[in-house]
């Protein structure tokens, strides 16, 4: 079952018809809808970074042309988030959030779920120095993070692994103690510790 079905985010809502007239990667990662909804500067753009992701040369068009054949061994949540990283570092900074919350619609595991928040929150913190909005979608970001934490708790358990200190609660903290809300603070701190502990 994928992750779309246990969390909704913004781009969950909209239309259900695909339309099934592109090829290449985005036909094989099932992002025909997406794409559609992107302007043409972003495809252009997301077509660019793949190249420099493949390091191999091939035109540009092969990455949704209908007739194209080119194929990814990633899945799809992990190639909308290597996308949303070039993205980030072009400082196209509402193409990575439609890309990182899409990753988010079809990612198959929890591991998948929290490294889109973590460039998300990453990404938001950078930019609430100058942008009150980012501000506020940090915070959002932070606590669907923290939320789902039990969950990768289990699901890092089960590979042998652990949750360590997640950005989320960092940045959290860092908001609350900036903001002066210190009962959320302390509540947060605790939370911290916990997953410190374990």
């Amino acid at each position: 079952m994928k992750i779309r079905k246990l969390f909704k985010t913004k781009t969950s809502v909209g239309s259900e018809e695909v339309s099934k007239k592109y090829g290449g990667l985005i036909k094989q990662l099932d992002l025909d809808s997406f794409w559609s909804s992107l302007t043409e500067d972003e495809r252009s753009f997301i077509r660019r970074s793949c190249k420099h992701s493949f390091g191999i040369t091939f035109p540009l068009s092969e990455v949704d042309a209908p007739e194209s054949q080119l194929k990814t061994r990633r899945d799809t949540s992990s190639f909308l988030i290597g996308c949303a990283a070039w993205a980030i570092e072009g400082n196209k900074y509402g193409l990575a959030e439609k890309l990182l919350l899409t990753s988010i619609d079809h990612a198959q595991d929890i591991t998948s779920v929290h490294s889109a928040y973590h460039w998300l929150i990453k990404m938001h913190d950078h930019l609430r120095v100058s942008n009150i909005q980012s501000t506020k979608d940090c915070i959002v970001f932070c606590k669907s993070d923290i939320e789902i934490l039990p969950l990768l708790q289990k699901e890092l358990y089960s590979k042998g692994r652990s949750v360590q200190r997640v950005i989320s609660i960092n940045v959290l903290l860092s908001i609350y103690k900036e903001l002066g809300l210190k009962e959320e603070f302390n509540e947060l701190y605790e939370l911290g510790s916990y997953y410190d502990a374990l």
